[in-house]
């Protein structure tokens, strides 16, 4: 929008469920006519939190999830905030699946689809495609393993 020689803009900021984004309350820039920017309040742009760990859900930090977070983590399938690491969408659909059991996790396609911004409908099809596939069926057995 712009009135005179003055433009506003709005930013909308969007993460997937368990990030964070450094909250803004106001950030103030002036353009000039070659359309190069300069930020007035940089103060407003900071975040003393930025390294804080994204809050998760609560049934993943159970004491029965952690325990199997560790083993999870110990096998280089995820990282500490439960996101899968080298792993195949057939592979996600998998563990997806198996974390809902053992963590009984209701709408897991959905839960899952979230917190790792895969589209739901996508970790449910994959999964189910690689079940022709023996490297989904050799991660299942590490699975089952922990």
């Amino acid at each position: 929008m712009s009135d005179g020689n003055n433009f506003h803009f709005t930013f909308n900021f969007h993460a997937p469920v368990g990030q964070q984004i450094a909250h803004v309350d106001k950030l103030e820039a002036h353009f000039d006519k070659d359309m190069s920017m300069q930020v007035v309040d940089t103060d407003a742009m900071t975040n003393p939190d930025v390294d804080a760990k994204p809050a998760l859900p609560e049934i993943l930090c159970t004491h029965q999830a952690q325990s199997l977070l560790a083993k999870l983590r110990n096998a280089g399938m995820v990282d500490e905030q439960w996101n899968p690491i080298g792993l195949s969408t057939a592979e996600k659909g998998t563990l997806a699946e198996y974390l809902s059991d053992k963590l009984d996790i209701q709408s897991h396609w959905k839960f899952f689809g979230l917190l790792w911004n895969i589209n739901s409908e996508t970790l449910r099809t994959s999964k189910r495609r690689g079940l022709d596939q023996e490297k989904t069926w050799n991660f299942r057995s590490r699975l089952e393993d922990l």
